[in-house]
């Protein structure tokens, strides 16, 4: 945490005390709508795609952006937080964060990292969801924020892993599928 990032943490607290009302979307943010969006997603892209080409395509890029997410969230994510292990604002702010978290290990998100994967594969497809996509969930690690769960740079770094992640992947997925395409007309 930064001298910064004090008191950010500081006035969303303030906030909230000052406005409890806000707390359930807080919360609603902070937790359920990246799944929310998530599944939203994968329906539109499931119900857009018309013929069985395009129907596996999609399961693929599914299947790999979720292989993404696992290894950005329990791969990179854990392994950054045994050489890092940075307490939550809550604990270091002496308060109550807005939902029950468990302690220490706050850098990187977690969350951000496992969503931020999924975002390269969802522009790829399309550039509007992309741009929902990210929307939801900028909102998303925003929330966390004034939740008192994490400090930003925390999912500032969890959007990197995600997104240097998902990236990734999607590169070796199009040349692989590029190779495969290669392969398949040379054969014939």
């Amino acid at each position: 945490m930064t001298d910064v990032e004090r008191p950010i943490i500081a006035a969303f607290q303030e906030f909230i005390q000052r406005m409890p009302i806000f707390s359930p979307a807080i919360f609603f943010i902070a937790e359920i709508l990246p799944y929310v969006l998530l599944a939203g997603i994968a329906v539109f892209f499931a119900w857009r795609a018309h013929d069985g080409g395009q129907r596996r395509l999609v399961a693929v890029y599914g299947i790999v952006g979720c292989v993404a997410a696992i290894i950005s969230r329990f791969g990179i994510t854990v392994f950054i937080r045994m050489l890092v292990d940075r307490p939550r604002p809550f604990e270091v702010l002496s308060f109550q964060p807005l939902f029950s978290h468990d302690i220490g290990h706050a850098f990187p998100s977690g969350h951000a990292a496992f969503f931020f994967a999924f975002l390269p594969f969802v522009f790829v497809r399309s550039k509007q969801a992309g741009i929902i996509y990210a929307i939801g969930i900028f909102f998303m690690g925003l929330a966390r924020v004034a939740a008192g769960v994490h400090w930003p740079t925390d999912i500032v770094a969890g959007a990197v892993v995600g997104i240097v992640s998902g990236y990734t992947l999607l590169r070796v997925l199009q040349r692989f599928s590029r190779m495969s395409t290669t392969q398949k007309t040379h054969l014939q």
